[in-house]
């Protein structure tokens, strides 16, 4: 009781400590995400009494305007493995009753097959017949009812044949009673596929079903919606990370990269060039080489002929001496 006026009427009417920060570890970080399981099965058979948190609706309000613009990762990983571990024992508990009927409702595939087409016809008008329950008791809703009712109404025809397509492979004599149990996959509850409207509207909008309903669905958005801090963890981008400031240095890295490749070719081009400069330098260097030797090729061969002529003329001179 108390802490559903503190609630409603705040910490501060209630004499208590004004809590102002979202991240403080008193609050119940389910109901700032809206949903508190010890909140939502208050009065059934899975109740676990009160929750042992704050239940803030002004910081609840502030969670919801802040978390469009940042991320909150450890309210969101404490919330998603709170929830987790409560479908956890669900599910657990929807293996066992499996198992149990398995046991005691022994019957041969083919029965067992048109049980379960049956029971999933059961379902389908269940799950209407709670739509039709909720849309009763709003306004303008007529158009809605009138679609669902005739949808009930089909497969109300489709259970029939299901019914009797099951009677008839059941033994002579058998009401087919003792297979007429089956599990609710959402809360574990056990439904029969004999059940008249009125008590698959009990269940289907019983609070218990209801509730797991809910948590299921919220489990699944909350996955979609913050996938990479539940596979990071609560440390991933820190606390309160700013969805911006993230976007913002994405875009500064992606900048660097394509100037760190722009710079990589620059640098392979001016490489390029200076290489090429250097052969340039290093063949006309060769080719002046060649020309020097050219020259003094020419050079020796001229000495060699001066040399030549001037020991001809001598012997000629002496010659004539003689």
């Amino acid at each position: 009781m108390r802490a559903m006026l503190e609630q409603l009427m705040g910490q501060e009417a209630m004499g208590e400590e004004v809590i102002d920060n979202i991240l403080d570890k008193r609050l119940c970080r389910s109901f700032l995400c809206g949903v508190c399981p010890n909140q939502i099965f208050r009065n059934t058979k899975v109740d676990d009494g009160e929750c042992g948190k704050i239940h803030s609706i002004p910081l609840q309000e502030k969670y919801e305007k802040e978390s469009a613009d940042r991320d909150f990762p450890e309210i969101v990983m404490d919330h998603h493995n709170r929830m987790k571990e409560l479908l956890s024992q669900c599910d657990s508990k929807i293996t066992r009753g499996k198992r149990r009927l398995e046991e005691t409702q022994p019957s041969d595939p083919t029965t067992a097959e048109k049980a379960e087409l049956l029971h999933a016809v059961v379902v389908d008008i269940g799950s209407k017949l709670q739509i039709i329950e909720h849309l009763n008791e709003e306004e303008g809703k007529e158009e809605e009812i009138a679609k669902l009712t005739k949808e009930i109404e089909e497969l109300k025809v489709q259970r029939e044949a299901a019914d009797a397509a099951f009677k008839a492979l059941l033994p002579e004599g058998a009401d087919g009673t003792e297979q007429k149990l089956r599990l609710c996959t959402v809360c574990g509850a056990f439904l029969s596929i004999f059940d008249n409207d009125r008590r698959l509207i009990d269940h289907f909008s019983g609070k218990q079903h209801v509730g797991y309903l809910t948590i299921r669905t919220a489990f699944n958005e909350l996955e979609k919606k913050h996938m990479d801090i539940i596979r990071g963890g609560p440390g991933r981008g820190g606390t309160g990370s700013d969805r911006r400031d993230r976007d913002r240095d994405r875009s500064d890295r992606d900048r660097r990269d394509r100037d760190r490749d722009r710079d990589r070719d620059s640098g392979r081009d001016r490489d390029r060039r200076d290489s090429d400069r250097r052969d340039r330098d290093r063949g006309n260097r060769d080719r002046d080489r060649d020309r020097d030797r050219d020259r003094d090729r020419d050079r020796d061969r001229d000495r060699d002929r001066d040399r030549g002529r001037d020991s001809y003329d001598g012997r000629a001179s002496y010659d004539r001496r003689r």
